[in-house]
Order: C-alpha cells, then structure tokens, then sequence
C-alpha cells in the first residue's frame, strides 16, 4: 500500500477517515508489511505483502467461505494445473478454465469498453472482484489511479497476485480485501468501477450496485461485464438447465448464480443507477466474421450474424430490445454500463 490511499480509504467498522499508519516494512514501490489503525473507534487494518484486509469486522459467512474455497482450488489444483509468476503474467491468455480463443475474447471485451469509457490519466477506478488482478493492471497501465478489491487474497488466484504483475507489467495498483457488499471508501470517491465477471458472485447484488452508486462520482460509469444470465435455453433453473460452474465448482464454496436480466437492471435501477446494455465487443467481432462454431447456440448466431450484414442491422442487434430479447432467450452473458446521473 502508498499512503496516497488514506485520501479515500474509511475504516471498514465504523468509516471514519482518521486513520494512522504504522508501516513495519516497506521497499522502494509501498508499504510491504504493516497497519492502519482508526483513531475514532480503534479497528485496525492489516497490511501483509502490500495487500490491505479492509473487510468488514463482521464480514459475511458465505464470502468468508468463497475466501477459503479460492485458497484450497489452488491447493487442490497445484498438480494438475501450473501455477507460477509465468503464468500469471499471460492472464487471461493463460487460462485453463476456459477453451484457448476465450482469453482473446476476454481481452477484446476489455480493451474496447475501457477505451470507450475514458478511463486514463486524471481518473481513479476500483474493481470489485478482481481476483487475479489482470483487469486491474490493464486499467493502471491505461494512466489511471486504480484500486484492486477482492474477498480472496491468495496468489494466482486473489489480490496477492497483484504484486506480481505490478513487478512484471510496470504500473502501480492499490489491492485492499473487501466484501463487495460493504466497500471501504469514502462516498464519491471514483470515476470508474469494472466488476468482470463477478457481480453474480454477489451474496447481496442489489446492494453491491447500492455501493457503486455511493462511491462513483456523478456522471461515473459502472462497467459490468460478462455476468451470467438465466434464459430460456441457458442457466434456466426452473427446466434444470444450469451452469458448468455450478456443478463442477460447488466443492470449493464458489457462490456461481445466475439472474435473469431485469433482477441486474432493476437492482440498478432502485440503486439509482442508469443501464446501457452493450453487445460485448468479441460478439460484435464474431458477427463481423460470422464465426461461431464450436459454441453453444451456433445456429442462432450464424443467423445474427446474416442480419448483422444487412443494412440497418448494426442498430438493429444493438438495441436495447434485442438485447433483452437474446439475453432471454439464450441467456446472452450481462455487458452493460450502469451510470450515476449527474
């Protein structure tokens, strides 16, 4: 941790902004080994290997558990999958969960809304979720101020990772364990917040967009992408079609769920939050080139993709009722930008 973050961190028990720093040890980049203690109510916050454990002195049981589960996946997986710095710095190219062209996807998906959306010098940005911390590392080399936050902190696979890419890739990122649920800033505190792929991963959802409204500041945008959806024909609990993650990953306490697309956007909707559904960038890329073999609801894609060629079919597909309309029927994964009003 740098001391810069005391600007904006609130003490997680009872959010006073007095807060002390002792550092124990520190190196050229930040404080390595240390704590931040509030002077009002007395809570202290520990910092080991850089990582700041800001979460809630009462923090939910269930992420507690998802913690845990993340620690004994890497424990468990050690000999089937590699783990090394190598590894992690390829992210996510190097992904093993996903088929090899996912990683390329994952990074057009990335790339393209981080650009729209502006997040440079000059701005400050949080991820909830971040796991592993590829995201964040990407934003901070885009010249943002950035803040990694994750429940999880064990290497390779929660925000211990964070060293390593900071190390490996250059730019400077803040990591502070937290509940998504009950962040650690103050209000108004950033311009951005990206939630990857972790918003359904939520033991409380509305209240994690509740969150984001309080700390973006008016006109910030939340950018949420590849979120599971429930449809007709993918993740539909009610006929028993569900999700791989939520079978083969239940043994290490994942909370893996699905909401169908009006829970995500009434949720942000009550949280004050105004939705633009996007089409992810690597869909608009493969109906560009037509391809969607070997994937799940291929026919109905290569039929997309005819209508994409067709004039007026770019506005088509991308309007907001054709994207209600595939996220129901086929359980088309959640991008969408949800903003603070002005």
């Amino acid at each position: 941790m740098r001391t810069s973050i005391l600007a904006y961190l609130r003490c997680p028990a009872c959010a006073s902004s007095t807060l002390t720093v002792s550092a124990s040890a520190e190196d050229a980049l930040e404080i390595t080994e240390g704590t931040v203690r509030c002077e009002d109510c007395g809570h202290v916050i520990e910092v080991a290997k850089g990582v700041l454990d800001a979460k809630h002195p009462r923090a939910a049981e269930i992420a507690l558990r998802e913690a845990d589960g993340n620690a004994r996946f890497i424990e468990a997986t050690s000999s089937e999958y590699l783990h090394d710095d190598d590894w992690l710095l390829r992210l996510p190219y190097s992904l093993y969960h996903v088929p090899p062209q996912k990683g390329g996807d994952m990074v057009a998906n990335f790339d393209s809304l981080v650009r729209e959306l502006g997040w440079g010098p000059g701005s400050r940005v949080v991820e909830l979720g971040a796991g592993n911390c590829w995201c964040a590392w990407r934003i901070a080399a885009a010249g943002a101020e950035m803040v990694a936050t994750d429940i999880s902190r064990v290497k390779y696979h929660g925000l211990e990772s964070g060293r390593t890419m900071i190390e490996g890739h250059g730019p400077y990122f803040e990591r502070v364990v937290s509940e998504m649920e009950r962040l650690p800033f103050a209000d108004q505190s950033f311009d951005g917040l990206l939630i990857y792929a972790a918003l359904h991963h939520s033991n409380d959802m509305p209240a994690t967009l509740r969150e984001a409204h309080r700390v973006l500041r008016p006109g910030g945008a939340a950018l949420v992408i590849h979120e599971g959806v429930s449809g007709i024909l993918r993740n539909n609990r009610f006929i028993g079609l569900r999700s791989v993650h939520e079978i083969d990953w239940q043994q290490f306490n994942w909370n893996e769920q699905t909401f169908w697309l009006h829970q995500y956007a009434g949720s942000a909707r009550r949280a004050g939050l105004r939705t633009q559904l996007l089409i992810a960038p690597f869909i608009e890329n493969r109906l560009e080139r037509g391809d969607f073999g070997g994937l799940l609801f291929g026919r109905i894609g290569r039929l997309a993709a005819r209508l994409w060629r067709l004039p007026g079919g770019h506005r088509l597909l991308r309007s907001q009722a054709s994207i209600w309309a595939a996220s129901y029927l086929v359980g088309m994964p959640l991008t969408a930008i949800f903003r603070r009003p002005r």
